[in-house]
C-alpha cells in the first residue's frame, strides 16, 4: 500500500516547492511563541511568554487572537504574574490554555472564543500536550491522562513520549523497551510485537512518535534518526541522517518537519533531512491545520504563515472519496465528489492477501459474503493510492 507526500516547508517571504511562507503581524517583538491552534481557517489562537531580552528576562503570560485567518494577531490576554504559556488546545466547544508561574500551574478555559476566561489552579505538571478527534491528552510526570470538559481521566501508567492521531495512540514506555497502542482513544491499550532498533532512554530527548493505522512513526535524537514500521509494529526500517532536527512534528506518515533551532528541516519519504529555510529567530512549534493552513511560530514574536500547504496526496484523496457506512454488513457507498480517475479498487486482509476487486467505476461494493473483521480497502488512482480501514460487521 503506497503512501505518497507532496513536499511541504518554510522559508522566508519566496517559494520553495510550491508553498510560500512569509511573516505575518504578530502585534509582539519580545516574547516567545509556543504554541498555537486554529478553531476554523478564520480564527485561531496563539500563546507565549518569557521575555527574550537579556536585560529583561522576566516576560509576560500573553495570549494572541486571529480572526483574519492569522494575517494579523492581537493579544487578548497579558498578565505579569503569568511566566510563560505553553499549550493552548481547542476542544468540546472551549479554548484551553496551560501556563505557569513560581512553581504553580494554571488552566485558563473560554467558552467564547477568548472574550472571557475563567481561571483555576491546575495540580497537573504538563511535560507534553496534544489534541486529536476533539480530546485533549496530556503527560503528568509518567502518567498520560485525557482532559474532559469536568474531569481528568488516567488512561495509562509508565509512560515516557505519546502521540496521538484520530482515535489511534501510541506511547513508549519508561524503560524504553515497548510501544504500546490504542485504537479506540486510549480505552484499552496493547504491546506491539517489535521495538525501533537501538532506541532507548539517552535518545528520549524531544523524541516524538506518531500512529498511522498501521504504519507507526518514531524521531529520536542523539543521533538523529527515524524509524518507521508498516505493519503496526512487527518490523522497523531503521535510518540515521547528518542534519538535525532536535525538534521535529511528524505531519504525515512520511513527512517530517524539524528544526535544531533556527533550520527549518524537512525528511520526505523517509529520504535525509534537507534544510529549507533558516529564519532570524528559533522556531518552537509548526502547526498545520489544512492542507491551505500552516503555521511557524517562536522567539520575539515571530509567526510565519502559508496558505499552501502540500499535505500528502492520500489525505487529499480520503477528502474526495467517501466510503461509507463503515462498519457495515453488506453495502459500501463510495461517493467520489470530484470524478477522480480511479483505477482500481481491491479489498485485502490484514495479512496482505487480496480478498476480491470491484470495477474501477463502481459506487456501491457487496461485502456481504465476508466474514466479520477488517479489512483494508486500497483505491489506486493514475498518480498515486491510498488505503482505508473498513470493518465488516
Amino acid at each position: 500500500m503506497k503512501n505518497l507526500a507532496v513536499l511541504f516547508l518554510v522559508t522566508m517571504q519566496s517559494y520553495i516547492a510550491n508553498a510560500q511562507w512569509y511573516q505575518v503581524n504578530s502585534s509582539v517583538t519580545e516574547e516567545k511563541l509556543n504554541d498555537v491552534v486554529m478553531v476554523d481557517e478564520n480564527t485561531g489562537f496563539c500563546v507565549g511568554g518569557f521575555n527574550q531580552s537579556s536585560t529583561n528576562p522576566a516576560g509576560n503570560g500573553i495570549i494572541l487572537k486571529t480572526t483574519d485567518g492569522g494575517e494579523n494577531w492581537e493579544i487578548i490576554y497579558n498578565n505579569p504574574d503569568i511566566v510563560s504559556f505553553s499549550y493552548i488546545m481547542a476542544a468540546n466547544n472551549e479554548i484551553i490554555a496551560l501556563g505557569g508561574a513560581s512553581g504553580a500551574n494554571y488552566i485558563f478555559k473560554s467558552i467564547d472564543e477568548g472574550e472571557n476566561w475563567t481561571v483555576s489552579d491546575f495540580e497537573y505538571t504538563v511535560l507534553n500536550a496534544q489534541s486529536s478527534n476533539n480530546k485533549i491528552y496530556f503527560v503528568d510526570g509518567f502518567a498520560l491522562r485525557e482532559m474532559t470538559s469536568t474531569e481528568v481521566i488516567t488512561l495509562a501508567e509508565n509512560v515516557a513520549i505519546f502521540g496521538v492521531n484520530n482515535n489511534d495512540i501510541a506511547y513508549i514506555n519508561t524503560g524504553f523497551d515497548t510501544i504500546y497502542k490504542s485504537e479506540d482513544s486510549g480505552e484499552t491499550f496493547y504491546a506491539l510485537e517489535g521495538y525501533p532498533e537501538e532506541f532507548s532512554q539517552n535518545q528520549s530527548t524531544q523524541s516524538v512518535i506518531k500512529p498511522f493505522g498501521d504504519t507507526i512513526v518514531v524521531h529520536y535524537t542523539y543521533p538523529n534518526a527515524t524509524q518507521y514500521s508498516t505493519d503496526n509494529g512487527v518490523t522497523w526500517i531503521h535510518q540515521y541522517d547528518n542534519l538535525t532536527a532536535n525538534y521535529c512534528e511528524i505531519i504525515t506518515s512520511n513527512l517530517l518537519m524539524g528544526s535544531p533551532k533556527f533550520d527549518l528541516n524537512i525528511q520526505k519519504d523517509y529520504q535525509p533531512w534537507e534544510n529549507q529555510a533558516t529564519f532570524e529567530n528559533e522556531i518552537r512549534k509548526i502547526y498545520v491545520y489544512d492542507e491551505n493552513l500552516g503555521f511557524a511560530v517562536g522567539d520575539n514574536g515571530m509567526i510565519y504563515k502559508t496558505t499552501e500547504v502540500n499535505l500528502s496526496t492520500d489525505k487529499v484523496l480520503e477528502k474526495r472519496i467517501k466510503i461509507m457506512p463503515n462498519p457495515t454488513s453488506d453495502i459500501l457507498l463510495l461517493t467520489n465528489t470530484e470524478n477522480i480517475n480511479i483505477t482500481s479498487l481491491d479489498l485485502f486482509d490484514l495479512s496482505g492477501k487480496k480478498i476480491k476487486s470491484f470495477p474501477n467505476n463502481a459506487q456501491q461494493l457487496d461485502i456481504s459474503d465476508l466474514s466479520s473483521g477488517t479489512y483494508l480497502l486500497n483505491i489506486s488512482t493514475e498518480s498515486t493510492s491510498y488505503s482505508e480501514k473498513i470493518v465488516k460487521k
